[in-house]
């Protein structure tokens, strides 16, 4: 930094560990963190006075399974392939793409959480008779997880409600087109391994929508805990 107390531009990092319940408690868990501080000068009149943005980043992780609820909130994302089959006027349609997701959790207890997902199943087509047909779809999901920790791994399943909206379009036979919206049910499985504050996982999940014969999705993705 170019000064202690008015600093102007550079930045500063600050690390800390702490041990909750020491002196007893309800929980008893080690935490670490690490923050950084970074200044950039906008603007200096001819008075030296100038105008700062001060920018803060942090990121923490605990060493034990024993934290409160509001160290168990956990965002992340994943990436896989979405897979989507329908049968519409002797028409059979199976395609797949690439698909990805957000993830925001909450798990309060150790064998049991919620988690809220916004998923976009990409554009998987197919070619039928020399037709090109295109599917595009989205959805939120919410979910109750049920988790069983091994270890630093967690085996988990999953079932809840999927908000969606999907379109069929063939712009060779508009008869073949649609586009619709509803909630049905999704579940899936998955397995985590958790490392500090991060966790890998991969999981399956189907969605049991009505209009659709089945639309299924594999993912791997990274999910990281707050403090």
């Amino acid at each position: 930094m170019d000064s202690l107390t008015r600093p102007g531009r550079g930045s500063i990092i600050d690390l800390s560990a702490t041990y909750y319940g020491a002196f007893g408690g309800a929980y008893n868990y080690p935490a670490f963190r690490a923050n950084c501080s970074t200044w950039f000068t906008l603007d200096e009149d001819f008075l030296g006075r100038k105008t700062t943005l001060r920018l803060n980043s942090s990121a923490g992780w605990i060493l034990s399974s024993t934290a409160p609820t509001y160290e168990r909130f956990y965002l992340g994302g994943s990436v896989g392939q979405s897979s989507i089959q329908l049968t519409e006027q002797a028409v059979k349609f199976d395609g797949t793409d690439t698909a990805y997701k957000f993830i925001a959790g909450l798990r309060p207890l150790d064998w049991l959480g919620v988690e809220v997902n916004y998923v976009d199943f990409g554009s998987p087509d197919d070619s039928i008779g020399g037709i090109n047909i295109k599917s595009d779809g989205t959805g939120i999901s919410a979910y109750a997880v049920g988790f069983l920790p091994v270890g630093p791994v967690d085996v988990y399943a999953k079932a809840g409600l999927v908000n969606w909206d999907a379109s069929l379009s063939a712009p060779a036979l508009p008869a073949l087109s649609m586009s619709e919206s509803g909630t049905d049910l999704s579940y899936g499985v998955g397995v985590q391994f958790r490392l500090l504050s991060l966790s890998i996982r991969g999981e399956y999940e189907v969605f049991k929508i009505e209009e659709l014969d089945d639309v299924n999705l594999f993912s791997i993705g990274l999910t990281w805990t707050f403090l």
